[in-house]
């Protein structure tokens, strides 16, 4: 099986082997300290409390809630982000297309395509994630207005 050693040139010894040296192996480095020594960072008492993580975060989300006028602020950046990326998109679409390879070789007409499609891709991703975050402010928007406005009238009956 394996040549049984005592190695003692090592910060630690090793007792087993499983195959025979034939060379001078490097030296294993090693922390000053087992990983269990270190010293654990301590809270500080200020920021302590009773209430569990879950039930302290459970009570800020209820609290807090975006107004409609942030939601609609995030809308309309995301909207001009993704009409931005849109157009940049649409402009480097127009100049692939128009611009052809002016190689004849293989495997350089692969790369191109691929980059080409990479390139056109993550446009189109990154157009896609803001409009659909934009969509999805709007519609948030839409939801919170409605509940107000059901709330008022739930509490005038």
């Amino acid at each position: 099986m394996g040549i049984k050693k005592t190695i003692t040139h090592y910060p630690l010894p090793i007792t087993h082997y499983p195959l025979p040296i034939t060379h001078h192996p490097s030296p294993i480095t090693h922390h000053p300290l087992p990983i269990t020594h270190y010293p654990l960072p301590i809270p500080h008492p200020a920021s302590m409390s009773d209430e569990t993580p879950q039930a302290s975060l459970a009570a800020a989300s209820e609290n807090i809630a975006p107004s409609p006028f942030k939601n609609l602020t995030g809308a309309a950046i995301a909207a001009t982000l993704a009409t931005g990326l849109y157009a940049f998109t649409n402009m480097v679409a127009h100049k692939l297309a128009s611009a052809p390879l002016q190689t004849t070789n293989t495997l350089a007409n692969r790369l191109a395509t691929l980059v080409r499609t990479l390139l056109l891709a993550l446009g189109s991703g990154a157009t896609m994630i803001f409009a659909v975050i934009a969509l999805g402010l709007v519609l948030l928007t839409v939801k919170q207005v409605a509940i107000a406005i059901f709330k008022k009238k739930e509490d005038r009956t």
